[in-house]
């Protein structure tokens, strides 16, 4: 888990005290050599997982026929590339996470006053859940979708409000069509009633 996680010093650190016990613990050769193998099975696994090339043969010629401490630089070395690739790996993803929590911040601002527009939209839009779209945003802003889209609601209002426009016609302009839950969620925002709002 600590190398698929990027973690190589704790890893090569955790092998070799895996090593230590596995050489106490089991003083036949050939019971040691089983549990190496089985070892180096799994960081294959991984190895290949991470797109790397598969050293199982290898892997298995040192563990039954070289020294412990080849072995082990055998296993230190696929720990390394693991890591290494998992490092690789969470960079891209968080570089994909912060330009899809971009876009997606844009796309709710452009597109937050049609009337028809909703939470389920932009997940269809980017092609993820309702779910995924409310966590994107909270790790973007530190807030809820919900609290984000009134913020921004909110924030236009007091825009068409400075303008002159009525409640009414700021209401139905942000998307809202119950005019006194509008006036609600105004106050709760603001301290003041809409009709009572000055820029």
């Amino acid at each position: 888990d600590l190398a698929e996680n990027g973690n190589a010093e704790e890893s090569k650190h955790m092998l070799e005290n895996v090593c230590q016990l596995v050489e106490k613990s089991y003083p036949l050769r050939v019971m040691q050599q089983g549990i190496f193998c089985q070892i180096a099975d799994k960081l294959n696994l991984l190895v290949i997982q991470f797109g790397g090339e598969d050293r199982t043969i290898e892997l298995h010629r040192l563990i039954m026929v070289g020294s412990p401490e080849q072995y082990i630089s055998g296993m230190k070395k696929s720990i390394i590339f693991v890591a290494s690739a998992a490092n690789n790996q969470n960079q891209e993803k968080s570089a994909h996470d912060t330009k899809l929590k971009k876009e997606l911040l844009d796309y709710i601002q452009n597109n937050l006053l049609d009337s028809q527009f909703s939470q389920e939209m932009v997940a269809e839009k980017f092609g993820i859940s309702e779910r995924q779209v409310g966590r994107l945003v909270k790790d973007a802003t530190g807030i809820s979708y919900k609290d984000y889209v009134i913020n921004i609601k909110i924030e236009k209002a007091k825009e068409y409000l400075g303008q002159g426009l009525t409640v009414t016609d700021t209401c139905i302009r942000i998307g809202y069509t119950n005019i006194p839950h509008f006036i609600k969620m105004f106050k709760e925002r603001t301290g003041v009633t809409p009709g009572n709002w000055k820029p």
